[in-house]
């Protein structure tokens, strides 16, 4: 039984070591993709108050009030500017996003 339970805690230990890799590599590979599509605020900057495209994300009455709304945000903005991504590559710059701004669970 002992046995058992240390087999089942290596497996737990090695997939959410394996899960959490994946993770920050989507969230630098959602920066570079960032980088890519010249997505540097500069779009957002002409609707902040103090010409700051940071003040924007950062806010309080922003209008993405969780990941799944900033999630169709980027979507949005993907669409409005023509850029060509994939749906996964869209996920990982919101999860880049997400980690870098916003602060969502």
């Amino acid at each position: 039984m002992r046995l058992l339970s240390l087999a089942l805690a290596a497996l737990v230990s090695i997939g959410s070591s394996t899960a959490f890799a994946e993770d920050a590599a989507a969230i630098e590979e959602g920066r570079a993709l960032l980088k890519e599509h010249n997505c540097n605020g500069n779009c957002h900057q002409s609707h902040s108050a103090d010409n700051e495209a940071l003040s924007l994300y950062t806010r309080e009455d922003r209008k993405a009030r969780d990941r799944a709304a900033l999630d169709r945000y980027v979507k949005l903005c993907v669409a409005n500017t023509g850029v060509m991504a994939f749906p996964e590559d869209i996920e990982k710059m919101s999860s880049a996003l997400n980690v870098d701004f916003y602060k969502y669970k």
